[in-house]
């Protein structure tokens, strides 16, 4: 008598894609990048034996419609399959492919074999595609700190970044920190405030944000608040003022903006 995940013999996709513990992220430490998948079948006993994941490339030709369809941003070859690889592991798996650049976008899925009582399954299908974005290096940031040139207690400062665009980017993403805060808009929507408490000279959290619906041929705007405390005597951290802004656009023909 065998036993199997469903009527194919195989196990479910894998759902519930996360890099780095997060869903889609926007910008990760390309030092430490963790794959985590959820099991979705329901028949009692399964186990996952095996794992596939493969990484592709968010390629010029393909920039646009992979970041409106998923599934054309995988039809071109992997730059890593991690193969066959023989474990119940399905959180916190490392990637060991090649080294990724900065700023960019990347989409993965997964599929699992698995043993449903002792009967071994055929491979599953593969998840859907999820995507992650690999974030900015210290030293990769090519924006300068800007201030108001003031230091006194509880100031605000207001910034605001003009530009003009020929055509719509295919992928736009936008980098912003401050100290202490902020709170971003562009093209008067509200993007977000943060970052963490940090010192963005040395230890600088920041944010991302995807703007490609946002951004339109012509002119566009950036426009932030920035908040500066001034010393902290508790729980927070004392630095110089300073607001750090750098957006990355990338068009159809596989050319750049910054």
């Amino acid at each position: 008598m065998s036993f199997a995940f469903g009527a194919s013999g195989a196990p479910s996709a894998p759902a519930g894609l996360l890099v780095n513990g997060v869903s889609d992220p926007l910008a990760i430490d390309r030092d430490t990048i963790r794959f985590t998948w959820m099991l979705t079948g329901n028949t009692r006993g399964e186990m996952q034996t095996a794992y596939q994941i493969l990484v592709f490339a968010n390629t010029p030709p393909a920039i646009q419609n992979s970041t409106r369809d998923p599934q054309s941003a995988i039809r071109n070859s992997p730059i890593w399959d991690s193969g066959k690889v023989d474990s119940d592991q399905s959180a916190s798996v490392e990637y060991t492919g090649p080294a990724l650049p900065a700023a960019t976008r990347f989409w993965w899925k997964v599929r699992i074999w698995g043993v449903v009582r002792q009967a071994s399954s055929l491979p599953g299908p593969f998840s859907a595609p999820a995507f992650f974005d690999t974030g900015l290096n210290q030293n990769e940031w090519t924006a300068q700190y800007i201030w108001d040139g003031t230091t006194n207690r509880n100031n605000f400062a207001y910034f605001r970044k003009t530009f003009v665009l020929t055509n719509t980017p295919a992928l736009a993403k936008v980098y912003v920190t401050a100290h202490n805060d902020y709170l971003l808009y562009c093209n008067g929507q509200t993007l977000g405030r943060g970052p963490a408490r940090c010192d963005p000279y040395h230890y600088g959290q920041y944010n991302a944000y995807d703007v490609t619906k946002l951004l339109k041929p012509g002119t566009n705007v950036f426009a932030a608040t920035g908040h500066w405390l001034g010393i902290w005597r508790d729980s927070g951290v004392n630095a110089r003022p300073a607001f750090l802004i750098e957006g990355r656009f990338r068009f159809d023909d596989g050319s750049s903006f910054t």
